[in-house]
């Protein structure tokens, strides 16, 4: 069994024993039912139950759009917000900075989830941080996805690379990655490229991993890629561990 079956495995019995759900919810894609999904109106549960009524405040007052599928359980958004938010509201995020991400001390002047930096360009990241030096934290968040995101070769995708990403990525990546065909293959991954300026030499690890996803060898570098599976245990009144739902990712952080 291939880990997108297991992690889906996973989820189904996490759905059924620990949330108490036996229904199974919709991917609207297809309209079949999955038993890895939830009901669309618990969606909700998809949050750990410790923070779940304050990230609905918190959700609601930065007008946070929610995915599609996020009622999936193994929705990357889902899983972005459970990783992070609880360092966001505890106000942890130095731990993260310099135990997980290994960087060096620095104030943190701002952070955010579906961040947006240029509206003309449109990128959204899963979550960024903002350093008081300047520096900008990106992160792209994957749990059960194959790939990066493709783009189809129209006339409003071939008008951004020229005028937006071709000049970006002129000296970060090798010329054939500034062609139509292997761009708009590799459309998402180097549309995330163009915004940084270097590699933090700590997140180049785990090569043969980065080989198997099938990226193009030129790209592991600039995307310093780093996978880490750690799992999250909250706070409760009784002391007892919370189990995080999404309890495996592949995270991908860029440090400008």
């Amino acid at each position: 069994m291939g880990y997108n079956q297991l992690i889906k495995q996973h989820l189904a019995d996490y759905k059924s024993k620990a949330l108490g759900i036996r229904r199974d919810g919709i991917w609207k894609r297809s309209g079949k039912h999955y038993p890895h999904i939830l009901p669309g109106e618990r969606a909700i549960l998809n949050i750990l139950p410790v923070y779940r009524e304050v990230f609905c405040e918190y959700l609601d007052s930065n007008r946070i759009k929610l995915h599609q599928d996020f009622h999936h359980l193994n929705s990357s958004q889902a899983m972005c917000f459970n990783l992070f938010f609880p360092f966001l509201i505890e106000d942890k995020l130095r731990l993260l900075i310099s135990d997980v991400l290994s960087l060096p001390p620095n104030e943190i002047r701002n952070a955010a989830f579906e961040k947006v930096l240029d509206k003309s360009e449109g990128t959204n990241f899963d979550f960024f941080i903002e350093m008081a030096s300047g520096s900008h934290i990106f992160f792209e968040v994957k749990l059960s996805e194959s790939d990066f995101g493709i783009a189809p070769s129209d006339t409003a995708h071939k008008k951004k690379l020229y005028e937006i990403y071709r000049p970006r990525l002129i000296g970060k990546v090798t010329e054939q990655y500034l062609e139509e065909g292997l761009f708009f293959h590799h459309y998402q991954i180097l549309r995330n490229i163009s915004y940084f300026l270097f590699a933090h030499p700590s997140s180049l690890n785990n090569a043969s991993r980065i080989k198997r996803s099938g990226l193009p060898v030129k790209l592991q570098a600039p995307l310093f890629r780093f996978i880490s599976v750690f799992k999250i245990f909250c706070r409760r009144k009784e002391k007892k561990a919370e189990p995080l739902p999404n309890s495996a990712f592949a995270m991908n952080c860029m440090y400008q």
